[in-house]
């Protein structure tokens, strides 16, 4: 739920977390002449200690584990990919950017609509819910085991039932393909759902990952000029110099979904477009309000407590 570089970084430091712990082993001294066959790991009596980790900050790598669930879908749950502090990290930095989901609308335009009641920026879970939130693959084709099921991730709501499912835990990842391994054809069995959550509130992150280019020039200009995260939505600021410019000569209707974010982003201009308040720092009011009328969520301060760490965010 961070920005799409703040997600990519956090998730290639975890990654780099555990491959750095599986290929940290304790290796004999070879005799001489033997260096040249020292290929693989056990190839000269190497020993492979996961607890050996070069930092405490990848400790939780330790107890990281692949867990395959199905093959229709393939599914495979990432157990304890993220770290406490990484899926803090998240929160607190995703929740500024947060707004209600959209449908595809008449126009193909997103609109808000309550068959579908999330809010998300860019499946890692950083909160489970009590009740509910599982991830449901309706046409599935059974279990791998049918103790990777319910009997072993406890019990499952109704929407659940019968399905292969996962149910969210923090600090996990559920990784599923929606093609076949040539990534040409739709595999069927991928179509999934999100259970209503019955108690609590669910945090993940979803990334996208294209086993094919996907926007290459783009991917290869982000690399050498990492887009700039964007600012809190209440503050009301102009993100581009010709934003009066581009007011004055009517782009704010003109071009609504780029200058005051038409309902789905945050839009580039909205101070120009008189779209919302300049406010004061501390005027938590005016900055609450700016936020609402962009569609943004204001979230209570009991909503951002980050699990056991002790500390809370304001908005």
């Amino acid at each position: 739920m961070p920005s799409s570089s703040s997600c990519c970084s956090l998730c290639a430091h975890t990654l780099a977390c555990l491959f750095l712990a599986a290929s940290f082993v304790s290796r004999p001294v070879a005799a001489a002449g033997q260096l040249g066959e020292e290929k693989f790991i056990g190839w000269a009596g190497d020993t492979y200690n996961p607890r050996e980790l070069p930092s405490a900050v990848c400790a939780h790598a330790s107890r990281a584990m692949v867990q395959v669930i199905s093959w229709k879908p393939r599914a495979f749950v990432y157990h304890n990919f993220l770290s406490d502090l990484e899926a803090a990290h998240i929160i607190k930095t995703a929740a500024p950017q947060m707004k209600r989901s959209t449908v595809v609308g008449p126009g193909n335009k997103g609109v808000v609509d309550n068959v579908r009641t999330s809010a998300g920026t860019f499946l890692l879970d950083i909160k489970a819910p009590e009740s509910g939130g599982e991830t449901a693959f309706p046409h599935s084709e059974g279990w791998l085991h049918p103790e990777v099921g319910e009997p072993s991730q406890g019990p499952f709501s109704e929407c659940a039932k019968g399905h292969v499912a996962y149910k969210p835990k923090r600090g996990d990842a559920l990784l599923f393909y929606d093609v076949d391994p040539s990534y040409k054809n739709l595999d069927p069995a991928s179509m999934h759902t999100g259970c209503p959550v019955i108690e609590g509130i669910k945090w993940n992150a979803v990334k996208w990952i294209h086993g094919v280019p996907f926007r290459e020039d783009d991917y290869l200009r982000n690399l050498k000029k990492p887009p700039k995260p964007a600012p809190d939505p209440g503050d009301c600021q102009d993100m581009h110099p010709l934003c009066e410019q581009w007011a004055a000569s009517g782009e704010c209707t003109k071009n609504a979904d780029y200058m005051t974010g038409g309902g789905t982003g945050q839009g580039s201009c909205r101070r120009a477009c008189k779209d919302c308040q300049p406010c004061a720092l501390e005027d938590k009011q005016c900055r609450a309000a700016n936020r609402a009328k962009g569609g943004y969520l204001n979230f209570d301060a009991n909503e951002l407590k980050l699990f056991e760490l002790g500390t809370s965010l304001e908005m």
